[in-house]
């Protein structure tokens, strides 16, 4: 299978298994990063698994990338912009399901792998939708309740 075009930037392993609604996992990078750095292991992973890496939508200067700005100097300590937050939240939401559909991945199988700011983004996208996500391996993160949908059961 080729390189599909998604909503946003990413790199891709095939798996090796050559049929439709094959197990997929999406990997999401931390603050300040981009879709090399988690897709640097993909090799490491089950073959049968089809390996996605998704790019944030947020240029940092000099380099890297971000899912939603953090303002360590702001005067009540660190700041999440959550809007920012919910918006990559949807879109990952997106991708998803352009990744079911342009890469035949299986619905039912969907894990999302992130590391620290992509790791409370696949809590709050599993905990929003969780008809479209089976797993979530979190590397360093937490939940953060701001930015789940509502109708969620914050207990």
């Amino acid at each position: 299978m080729e390189k599909q075009v998604l909503s946003l930037e990413h790199n891709f392993k095939p798996s090796s298994v050559h049929q439709k609604n094959v197990p997929t996992i999406i990997m999401l990078h931390g603050f300040g990063s981009d879709e090399n750095d988690l897709f640097s292991f993909s090799n490491e992973l089950p073959d049968e698994f089809m390996i996605i890496s998704l790019k944030a939508p947020l240029t940092m200067q000099p380099y890297g990338n971000a899912w939603y700005h953090i303002y360590f100097d702001h005067p009540s300590g660190k700041f999440s912009d959550d809007e920012q937050a919910i918006e990559s939240r949807e879109l990952i939401g997106k991708c998803i399901d352009e990744i079911i559909k342009k890469y035949k991945a299986d619905k039912d199988n969907i894990t999302l792998l992130g590391f620290s700011q992509g790791t409370i983004l696949s809590y709050a996208v599993a905990l929003s939708y969780p008809q479209k996500v089976k797993n979530v391996i979190g590397l360093s993160g937490y939940i953060n309740k701001g930015i789940i949908k509502e109708g969620y059961e914050k207990n």
